[in-house]
């Protein structure tokens, strides 16, 4: 008995420690991509999700390719965090300076290529909403 009390204890100890917000980091970020394709960006194309296109960044001329970004302001100078990366942390630095977004606020993106070249940052039109606040 001594060891399965013992053995809720240790666990109980290792769920608490655990940040509550790695544990609710992939449900957060699924609301926020919901909330995200409610958006229109009103041109006619389909978006695709930053974590889902790593291919098109490299090969994307001749075609038109708009990017959804989900992203974080993390300071008061406009510095954001994209959170819908493929695991590639090259790609999750985003800057908030031109739009009127406070620390904490959640942007989605919205980024159509260039389709006359492969640049990777060759973007010719951003869109950015805000679609959390973070409360005062």
């Amino acid at each position: 008995m001594k060891k399965i009390i013992t053995l809720f204890i240790i666990i109980a100890l290792v769920i608490s420690a655990i940040p509550t917000e790695t544990v609710n980091s992939k449900s957060k970020l699924k609301a926020y991509r919901d909330k995200a394709k409610r958006i229109e960006i009103n041109n006619g194309f389909d978006a695709v999700d930053s974590a889902d296109c790593v291919d098109e960044y490299w090969n994307h001329k001749g075609t038109v390719f708009v990017e959804r970004l989900i992203g974080k302001v993390i300071d008061d100078n406009g510095n954001g965090k994209v959170l819908n990366t493929a695991e590639i942390t090259e790609y999750d630095y985003i800057n908030y300076s031109t739009c009127k977004a406070n620390k904490g606020d959640i942007i989605v993106t919205y980024c159509l290529y260039n389709p006359e070249s492969n640049g990777e940052d060759d973007i010719i039109a951003r869109w950015d909403y805000i679609i959390v606040h973070k409360a005062k």
